[in-house]
């Protein structure tokens, strides 16, 4: 009998800490049944349902070679019906916040920082389907979920450099101008390839029922992390810190700039960025928490630290009570949890809370049911339902 692929073990083929001491942003690694008896979590109708639903992130792929064209959802279901019967990949992003059979995925990869992660997308296509040979600057993990899919990459130095990951132009799509494999494999249902940033790749449907797990770990770039810290900090900087010259000497060229006053300058921009540690985990913590998710950003308001419970909280908390006793909270999917020395960041806000209340909040599958709710303090009960009400906690069932 099949195991259920979400409590299957993960076969990287090595051990965990071999594999990010030998493989993690170091070079690929395909690895055969990584997940045995591999059993797809989501169907091609129901992946095809979701792409058409209001606020979902698809997109359709047609093309071969160098010439594709990419249309974005939410679609109908009259624009499945004229693709045709090749060449075509329907991808969905964030399916993970969506289903949660395809959430499960994610437990296999609980060796790695969980706010690394991104978003499970996932692609159906028919024979032929591709979206052309390209190249990612992220981590990611590609599980075959269905059929066989053809995967040729390039992992020679050579590969990286600026010359050999020079796009086409005019492309819609950022495909590669020049594309010279020197890896070729056929991966299978629970097959997996992973790649570190930078190798250029072209995966191919070899059947009419192709279906690839894309688990992306995406890194922000220097620039995403100097515009929010520059932004962050410059809320809280005082007035007083700001360029001065009390050496300034007298000058031959009133209109020169001199060296010396770059370098003032150089000194105002290094007490504006001076944080100890633990300012800047906090800092960190937060954008992390929050990081192209901003629709699930937290209002300050919602997290504020409670100095006791009001009446009319203690209200809203017992009916809350009332309706755990038939469901369960869980946190919302796509929102990330942080923790850093003492608090926890969720949705870009800095959570102070007890210890119980991070175990809770920090565990990889949150489970709010009636029993865990009478061992929460008074404080943590309402902390729960603000965080229910900026709806960081939803129901299930």
């Amino acid at each position: 009998m099949a195991r259920d692929s979400a409590t299957a073990e993960l076969n990287l083929g090595v051990t965990a800490a071999d594999f990010l001491q030998r493989y993690w942003q170091k070079r690929p690694k395909l690895m055969r049944q990584a997940l045995r008896n591999f059993v797809c979590p989501i169907s091609a109708n129901d992946l095809a349902g979701l792409a058409c639903t209001e606020g979902s992130l698809a997109r359709i792929v047609r093309g071969t070679g160098k010439r594709f064209s990419v249309a974005s959802g939410p679609f109908s279901d009259a624009s499945f019906t004229s693709l045709g019967s090749s060449n075509w990949t329907l991808l969905v992003q964030e399916v993970d916040q969506w289903d949660r059979n395809v959430r499960e995925l994610l437990k296999h990869f609980d060796f790695l920082p969980r706010w690394r992660i991104e978003d499970v997308m996932v692609s159906y296509a028919v024979r032929g389907g591709s979206v052309g040979a390209h190249v990612d600057q992220y981590d990611v993990f590609l599980l075959q979920g269905r059929g066989q899919r053809r995967w040729q990459i390039d992992d020679r130095a050579q590969a990286k450099t600026a010359a050999r990951q020079q796009f086409l132009p005019k492309a819609k799509l950022k495909l590669l101008a020049h594309f010279a494999p020197n890896r070729d494999w056929i991966l299978n249902p629970g097959d997996m390839l992973y790649l570190p940033p930078g190798v250029p790749h072209h995966g191919v449907a070899l059947d009419d029922d192709c279906m690839t797990f894309s688990i992306g770990l995406r890194a922000p770039s220097a620039t995403e992390l100097l515009e929010n810290f520059a932004h962050t900090q410059a809320q809280k900087l005082a007035e007083s810190v700001r360029y001065s010259d009390p050496d300034l000497t007298a000058q031959t060229h009133p209109v020169a700039l001199d060296s010396a006053s770059v370098m003032r300058v150089r000194e105002t921009l290094a007490k504006a960025f001076q944080l100890s540690d633990t300012e800047l985990g906090a800092w960190f913590a937060n954008f992390m928490s929050a990081y192209r998710s901003s629709k699930l950003v937290l209002p300050e308001r919602a997290v504020r630290i409670i100095s006791s419970p009001s009446a009319s909280a203690q209200q809203a908390a017992n009916k809350l009570k009332d309706r755990l006793a038939t469901g369960a909270l869980t946190l919302a999917p796509g929102m990330r949890v942080i923790q850093w020395q003492g608090a926890l960041h969720i949705g870009g806000q800095k959570i102070i809370c007890d210890a119980q209340m991070q175990n809770v909040l920090s565990a990889f599958s949150v489970q709010i049911d009636a029993a865990v709710w009478q061992q929460l303090s008074a404080n943590s009960q309402a902390l729960v339902l603000k965080l229910k009400r900026a709806n960081a906690l939803i129901f299930t069932h």
